[in-house]
């Protein structure tokens, strides 16, 4: 037993102190300092472990019955050497062990780890492995490689050294090859159009004729609007011999079949009345609060925004005459919907399955609602604000415009898209629609007159 072995703090008595020493570096089950002995054991600093090289690992071993056990907490190695027909010779090293103990008479059916000896013939006095068991007198025994004495030894890195610079050269050509190779991939499916450029989930392989606008594709609704929205050859199908949708200022509409219903996919932007009557334009907040007639204004007053309507320019409320008959806002044909024909076409669109998840119960419609840009992002599933790309397969077409509050304030686009119901709900407020960029369903809900909305129209 070589004492170099020995763990440093055995007696020279103790001469089996070599657990430690064989033992590898990670894996056995950690031994504490109030452990006798604990400094000589496998469990006790790992990183002190397996000076000998031996590297035993602690992977316990199969019992007769099948069973698995003692992983982590020892090492058992097998004998070929019998102890009788049903048993043989073991030798184990423990996690909280200090020599290497001999199990006898364990069953040949335990499952053990094995290793291997080599005869010491082949190996020279000086410990040098020798080749076909002596020393060759042309000196082809490798000694020293990394820094070579002998002759032989030099030769040899010169080899090694050649092989790892063909290799290097090797690799550099692999190298190449394959960014070759990726160039010529990558090009070929630019030509072949497997690319999804935006990102709303088809390419011009699997049907997308505008691979540039994720409002068009197969999955969207084809409104009139002079485009082929659902790429299926045909322009506005199911439109012909409705005239287009001009108001008194000359501003066109888009607009969509829904069920029994026309809407117009595009807010308003008139600022005059049918008759020609002009409707203000009110910029400060103290004059928009006190209105009790129609108004509009651009969100946060930036003519690049679009425009906001109170309630009382829905109405046609031109003067605080009430003898004063009411204007019409929208254009010959159309008026603004009610109450009433939002419900019927929220109901139109969550029966045809424009529900995000594809259900026909239920209102999670605000997604297929929703314009496919100008969303605060949001990363619920389902949301107007989550994956944008994914919006308006109904062709609403629904822009976060914002709006403005009673008092003049703004709230800024991006947030929410809310559109006034020419409907009363009493004398200081409205019915209108919302979306919000972090909800998935279409919101009803009441509002004073003075707040500042887009508007829709609906076909007479």
């Amino acid at each position: 037993m070589n004492s170099n072995y020995h763990c440093a703090e055995s007696s020279s008595t103790q001469t089996n102190w070599i657990s430690k020493s064989i033992a590898s570096k990670s894996n056995w089950g950690v031994v504490s300092e109030d452990y006798p002995n604990y400094l000589c054991t496998p469990g006790y600093n790992l990183n002190d472990n397996n000076i000998s090289g031996f590297n035993l690992m602690p992977s316990g071993n199969r019992q007769p019955d099948g069973l698995f056990s003692g992983n982590g907490s020892y090492g058992l190695l097998v004998s070929k050497t019998e102890w009788d027909n049903n048993s043989a010779y073991n030798r184990v090293v423990f996690n909280n062990g200090v020599y290497l103990d001999g199990w006898y008479a364990n069953s040949k059916k335990r499952g053990s780890t094995v290793r291997f000896v080599r005869n010491a013939s082949s190996v020279g006095a000086n410990g040098d492995i020798l080749l076909n068991g002596t020393i060759s007198a042309e000196n082809h025994q490798i000694k020293n490689v990394a820094d070579p004495t002998d002759a032989q030894d030099a030769v040899t890195l010169a080899y090694i050294n050649q092989l790892e610079s063909s290799n290097e050269d090797l690799q550099e050509q692999v190298d190449n090859l394959e960014t070759n190779l990726q160039a010529q991939i990558d090009e070929l499916r630019n030509l072949e159009n497997w690319s999804d450029s935006d990102g709303d989930g088809f390419t011009e392989l699997s049907g997308d004729c505008n691979d540039s606008d994720a409002s068009i594709n197969p999955r969207i609704y084809e409104v009139s609007d002079g485009v082929d929205n659902n790429c299926d050859g045909e322009i506005d199908e199911g439109y012909n011999g409705f005239d287009d949708v001009i108001d008194i200022d000359g501003n066109t509409y888009d607009f969509a079949i829904y069920g029994n219903q026309l809407w117009t996919v595009e807010n308003a932007e008139m600022v005059t009345y049918r008759n020609g009557t002009e409707i203000p334009q009110v910029t400060d907040d103290t004059e928009w609060e006190a209105l009790t007639t129609g108004a509009w204004c651009y969100n946060n007053n930036d003519p690049t925004k679009g425009k906001l309507y109170n309630w009382y320019a829905v109405a046609g409320i031109h003067d605080a005459n009430p003898n004063t008959p009411n204007k019409e806002f929208a254009p010959e044909g159309w008026h603004v919907p009610t109450d009433a024909e939002w419900t019927t076409l929220e109901e139109y669109l969550i029966a045809n399955g424009y529900n995000y998840d594809g259900t026909t119960t239920g209102n999670k419609i605000a997604k297929a609602m929703a314009s496919t840009t100008g969303w605060d992002i949001s990363t619920r599933e389902g949301t107007a604000g989550y994956d944008q790309s994914l919006n308006n397969s109904s062709g609403f077409n629904a822009f976060p415009e914002g709006n403005r509050y009673s008092n003049g304030s703004f709230y800024i686009e991006g947030y929410n898209a809310v559109f006034w119901s020419s409907t009363e709900y009493n004398a200081n407020n409205a019915w209108s629609r919302y979306l919000f960029n972090d909800n998935s369903y279409l919101i009803r809900n009441y509002n004073v007159k003075q707040n500042g909305f887009s508007v829709r129209f609906v076909r007479d």
